[in-house]
């Protein structure tokens, strides 16, 4: 292309221009983390607001998760046996199917 350049050292305090790899490693920590929840994951949470079953079920499992009959708490979520605990709120259940089947992250690409 020609350019012409020459790689020069320099030690410590002389190297003003800092790169990447004259840098310290502990600077380069990470010092955040993001992460992202889905929306059904919330309309999830929500619907334990108005969900009988579910307030009677967050009661028990504050004072005592897991329990005998396998419901456990995470995060704020029911678990029954390692799975989310929906409830029988039909509309919410054809919510979290369609997010997890017809959308492109959820695996079929509605195909």
């Amino acid at each position: 292309m020609g350019l012409q350049f020459k790689v020069l050292y320099r030690k410590g305090k002389e190297n003003l221009a800092v790169d990447a790899l004259s840098r310290v490693g502990h600077l380069m920590a990470l010092q955040a983390i993001s992460s992202t929840t889905p929306v059904w994951l919330q309309a999830v949470l929500n619907s334990y607001h108005t969900n009988e079953e579910a307030r009677q079920l967050l009661q028990s499992l504050s004072v005592h998760s897991p329990s005998e009959q396998g419901f456990s708490l995470t995060d704020g979520l029911i678990r029954y046996k390692d799975h989310i605990w929906i409830g029988h709120n039909s509309a919410l259940r054809t919510k979290v199917i369609a997010a997890l089947h017809s959308t492109p992250i959820g695996g079929h690409s509605g195909i």
